[in-house]
């Protein structure tokens, strides 16, 4: 689910919600949310603010 409000060219309070068992493979468990803003040169940044619930099997890089 994602909400924002806008006022002509700005935007604001850009917010979404990781929908409960949207996640799919190592990501199942997800949940929580995150936010959007668009810097003025048009650079999207999406910030993740979410959780997970049991093991998650994390790659290690080889040296």
């Amino acid at each position: 689910m994602h909400s924002a409000s806008t006022g002509g060219t700005d935007r604001g309070d850009a917010f979404f919600r990781l929908v409960a068992g949207s996640g799919t493979g190592e990501l199942t468990a997800i949940r929580g949310g995150g936010s959007l803003t668009i810097d003025e040169d048009g650079t999207h940044r999406v910030v993740f603010d979410d959780e997970l619930d049991g093991p998650v099997a994390r790659s290690s890089g080889s040296g």
